[in-house]
């Protein structure tokens, strides 16, 4: 079992995502670094299919269904599962949006230090 104590803030909390995005990237480990890549097709995709038609809006529909249905499914099992509920596509960006930017930034920090050997 893993625990941890929740952060003070949303800032802090951003934070915390940020850099453990920094630390994937940092780590070399191909699992984590494809995981953000993958993070962030999905939501650059989501981005271009949610100004698409109904087809694609659709598309992108079950796509988060897909993404989000465990944590709801979660949130909904406990006492006021209803407004968690409604708050996991919020508490999921606040995750996955900066855990990608803290890769890509680590990543282009690991390509320049590259660069510069």
């Amino acid at each position: 079992a893993v625990e941890w104590e929740q952060r003070p803030s949303v800032r802090s909390t951003l934070r915390m995502y940020y850099r453990y995005g920094q630390g994937s990237a940092d780590s070399g480990n191909t699992r984590l670094v494809v995981r953000d890549g993958l993070r962030l097709l999905a939501y650059g995709g989501g981005a271009v299919l949610v100004t698409r038609g109904p087809l694609a809006r659709t598309a992108l529909a079950v796509g988060a269904v897909g993404y989000l249905g465990v944590p709801v499914r979660r949130a909904l099992r406990r006492p006021g599962g209803v407004r968690a509920a409604a708050l996991v596509p919020f508490a999921t960006a606040a995750r996955d949006v900066p855990k990608v930017a803290g890769a890509l930034e680590g990543m282009t920090r690991q390509a320049k230090r590259g660069a510069h050997s």
